[in-house]
C-alpha cells in the first residue's frame, strides 16, 4: 500500500525513547511484592505504573492474561517516556468474573414467566452477592443522554442483550394518547401499540427504546405501567412522541426466548447464555480504564481493552503519544477520547462492539488555527454503536488538523465520522454498510457552522450507504456547513451520494458515482425553511476570531459574511463529477445554488458494469473505456481503500 499522507513528517515527533531492553514485567501469575523482573513479575499494571513513576524512561511488558481492574489507572507527567507493551493475549478488563458457583437454577416465581423454549437453558445470578446493584443494569441512553453505561453481562466476551420484543426490528407507535410535557416534567406520556403482547407481561423494570419523534434521535425511556396495549412512560422524549415511530421493549423476562438474552428482576439476573462454556463476566468500572493526564512521550501498544462500563482510554492535555495495535471491544462507552492533545497517533487499532462509538478527538487550537498533528491511521471500526444508535460515531473530529486515513468503517446504524473544527483530512478510507436503520444522516457528516472550514474529504470509497431511503447520504454538509473540499471519492450503490444544505464555498469535484439512487442534492435552505438557524450560526461565528489573523487570511469569506447574503449558498462548486446510473447533476439542483455557484462538466452515463470487491470495486472494460474521457475519475479504480489494501 502506498503511503498517501503528507503528514508522515510527524512520525519523527512521535518517536519514543524506549529502551532496547524491557524494565518491568506484569504477569497474571506474578505478585505485586515482586521486583517486577522477567523472573519475578508484578501481578498488576497499577503496581508497574507506580514503579515507573520516577521520571525515567521505562518499558512495561504485560504478559498474556486477563487483568481485571477494580478502578481506572492514571498516568501523568511522572510517567514521561513510559511504554506499555502488551504481548498477544494481554487483556485489561473492567469487569468482575462470575464464578460457576454463583450461577443457579432460576427461582420458581421467575421460571413460571419464562417462554417454554427457555427451559433448562436459563440460569440465574444473584448480583447482590457479587457486590453489584441490580438497578445498575438499566440506565438512560440515547441521542441526548450523557450518563455512563450500566453494568452488562458478558458470556464468552459477547455482551448479552436485554430480552426484548420484538426480537428483530421495532413496532410502530399505534396511538399517542398523551405526548407528555417534555424533558420529564408535567404529564406522563401515554402510548398504545397495536398488539396484545404487553398485556402478557408481569411486573418488572421494562424500558421502551426507539426513535420517538425523529429517525435520527434514539432514546430509552422506562415504562411506568402497562394496561393491555396501553403503556404509560416515566418520562417524555426530548423531542416529543409521534404516531408511527418505531420502538421496542427491553428487559422483559417473558420475552427471554433465545440464546444471548438476559433480564434483570430486582437483584436477580436471569440469562440464556450465548455460549454454554463461555467465561461469564459483569462489567463494573465506569471511569476510563487508563487516563493519561498532562503526559508526554508515552506509548501504549498491543493491549486489548474490553468489557467495561466506560471508555478504555482518556487522553488529556498530553503530547507525543502513540496508541498502536490496540483492540477496543465490548465497552459500554466509546473507545478513547483525546482533548487538548498534540502529536498523537492511533495506529492499526481495532474498535468493535463498543456501546457508544470509537475515538472522540478535540485537539488543536482554533483561535490560532494551530494543528494538533493527531492521526488515526490503518484502524478498523465495526459495530461501534451497540447501545446508542445515533450520533456516536467511530471518529468524532473537533479542533484543528486531525487526519483520518486508510481506515475501514462498516456495520453501524448511523454515521462513521462527525466533524467540526478546521483543516482536517479524511483520506483513503472505506465506508461500507452504514446508516443501516436511521434516517436523515451522513456516513461523514458536518452541520450548522460557517466557521468549520478547511476539511478535505479525498479519495475515499463509500459503498452501500442506504439507510431508510429518506435523506441518507454518504457525505452530508448540513444546515449551512461551509468551506469543505470533497474530491476524487467513489460512491457505489449509495442512497444519495451527497447533500449540500445551503452552505457556502464548498467544492465538490472529480468524484465517481456508481449506481446511486441520487447523485447530489443541493438547496438554498437558509433563504427558506432553515432561516431560523441564523442565530446559531452567528453564535458560532462570534466564538472565533474571524476578523483577525490567521483567520482573516485563511477564510476571507468570514470577515464580512454578515453583510454578504449570509444565508445564501454562495460560491459552491460542482465540477467534473461523473454520474454512472446515478441520475443527473440537475435532478435536485436548486436554482439559487446554481446561480450563485459554479456547476459544470458533470456528465451522466447510463452504462452498467461494476462490482464491489474485498478491496474496493472493479469496472468492466466497456465502462472503463467510457470513463477514460475523464482521466481524474478513471484513475480512481486503482486507488486503495482501508487498512491492509
Amino acid at each position: 500500500m502506498r503511503a498517501p499522507f503528507s503528514f508522515f513528517f510527524c512520525l519523527g515527533l512521535l518517536a519514543l525513547s524506549v529502551p532496547a531492553a524491557a524494565d518491568l514485567f506484569v504477569a497474571a501469575t506474578g505478585a505485586d511484592q515482586n521486583p517486577g523482573s522477567a523472573a519475578k513479575p508484578f501481578a498488576t499494571l497499577g503496581r508497574a505504573l507506580a514503579a515507573a513513576a520516577d521520571g525515567a524512561d521505562k518499558r512495561i511488558v504485560v504478559l498474556p492474561g486477563r487483568y481485571a481492574l477494580a478502578h481506572g489507572l492514571v498516568l501523568d507527567a511522572r510517567h514521561r517516556g513510559v511504554s506499555i507493551h502488551g504481548e498477544p493475549g494481554a487483556v485489561l478488563t473492567g469487569s468482575v468474573a462470575v464464578p460457576s458457583s454463583a450461577t443457579t437454577e432460576v427461582d420458581a416465581d421467575l421460571a413460571r414467566r419464562l417462554p417454554p423454549q427457555a427451559g433448562a437453558h436459563v440460569r440465574q445470578i444473584a448480583v447482590n452477592r457479587l457486590g453489584l446493584s441490580g438497578a445498575d443494569f438499566q440506565r438512560p441512553r440515547g441521542f441526548t443522554v450523557t450518563s455512563d453505561a450500566p453494568s452488562e453481562l458478558f458470556v464468552g466476551g459477547r455482551a448479552q442483550e436485554l430480552a426484548r420484543w420484538p426480537n428483530e426490528g421495532m413496532v410502530p407507535i399505534y396511538e399517542v394518547i398523551d405526548a407528555g410535557q417534555g424533558q420529564g416534567t408535567g404529564t406522563a406520556p401515554v402510548i398504545r401499540v397495536d398488539s396484545s403482547r404487553p398485556a402478557t407481561w408481569g411486573p418488572g423494570d421494562v424500558w421502551a427504546y426507539g426513535y420517538w419523534k425523529w429517525d435520527w434521535a434514539d432514546e430509552g425511556i422506562p415504562v411506568e405501567s402497562i394496561r393491555e396495549a396501553t403503556l404509560t412512560l416515566k418520562a417524555a422524549h426530548h423531542y416529543g412522541i409521534a404516531k408511527g415511530q418505531p420502538i421496542r421493549f427491553e428487559n422483559v423476562i417473558e420475552e427471554l426466548d433465545r440464546p444471548g438474552e438476559c433480564a434483570i428482576v430486582g437483584n436477580r439476573l436471569v440469562f440464556w447464555p450465548s455460549s454454554e462454556h463461555g467465561r461469564i463476566e459483569i462489567s463494573r468500572v465506569g471511569e476510563p480504564l487508563l487516563t493519561l493526564d498532562n503526559g508526554s512521550n508515552v506509548q501504549i501498544e498491543g493491549l486489548t481493552f474490553e468489557n467495561s462500563r466506560g471508555r478504555a482510554l482518556e487522553l488529556r492535555e498530553s503530547e507525543v503519544v502513540a496508541i498502536d495495535r490496540c483492540t477496543f471491544q465490548g465497552l459500554g462507552g466509546n473507545a478513547a477520547t483525546a482533548t487538548g492533545c498534540r502529536n498523537v497517533r492511533f495506529l492499526a487499532c481495532k474498535v468493535e462492539e463498543t456501546g457508544e462509538g470509537g475515538f472522540f478527538l478535540d485537539c488543536g487550537d482554533r483561535a490560532t488555527l494551530s494543528p494538533s498533528h493527531v492521526v488515526v491511521l490503518d484502524c478498523s471500526f465495526r459495530r461501534f454503536m451497540r447501545r446508542v444508535r445515533t450520533y456516536r460515531p467511530a471518529v468524532r473530529l473537533n479542533g484543528v488538523g486531525i487526519t483520518v486515513g486508510n481506515c475501514d468503517f462498516r456495520d453501524a446504524p448511523h454515521s462513521a465520522i462527525l466533524f467540526g473544527g478546521n483543516d482536517h483530512l479524511i483520506e483513503h478510507n472505506r465506508f461500507v454498510d452504514l446508516l443501516s436503520d436511521t434516517g436523515d444522516g451522513g456516513a461523514v457528516y458536518g452541520g450548522r457552522d460557517w466557521t468549520a472550514r478547511g476539511t478535505v474529504i479525498r479519495e475515499n470509497l463509500f459503498a452501500r450507504i442506504r439507510g431508510m431511503r429518506k435523506w441518507e447520504n454518504a457525505v452530508y454538509l448540513d444546515d449551512q456547513f461551509s468551506g469543505t473540499l470533497v474530491e476524487r471519492n467513489v460512491f457505489v450503490e449509495c442512497h444519495w451520494a451527497m447533500l449540500i444544505g445551503g452552505g457556502r464555498e464548498n467544492v465538490v469535484r472529480d468524484n465517481l458515482l456508481l449506481g446511486c439512487t441520487l447523485g447530489f442534492s443541493t438547496d438554498a435552505r437558509g433563504l427558506g425553511w432553515a432561516a431560523s438557524t441564523l442565530a446559531t450560526l452567528k453564535e458560532r461565528l462570534a466564538a472565533v476570531p474571524a476578523t483577525q489573523e490567521p483567520w482573516r487570511k485563511r477564510y476571507p469569506d468570514l470577515v464580512d459574511i454578515l453583510n454578504n447574503q449570509p444565508m445564501a449558498p454562495m460560491r459552491n462548486v460542482l465540477e467534473g463529477n461523473v454520474l454512472v446510473r446515478s441520475g443527473r447533476i440537475t435532478d435536485r439542483l436548486d436554482p439559487t445554488f446554481d446561480r450563485l455557484g459554479t456547476v459544470k462538466d458533470n456528465p451522466s452515463l447510463t452504462l452498467a458494469g461494476w462490482r464491489l470487491t474485498s478491496g474496493g470495486f472493479a469496472l468492466d472494460p466497456a465502462l472503463q473505456k467510457a470513463l477514460a474521457e475523464w482521466p481524474k475519475v478513471a484513475g480512481l479504480q486503482r486507488q486503495s481503500y482501508g487498512p491492509g489494501h
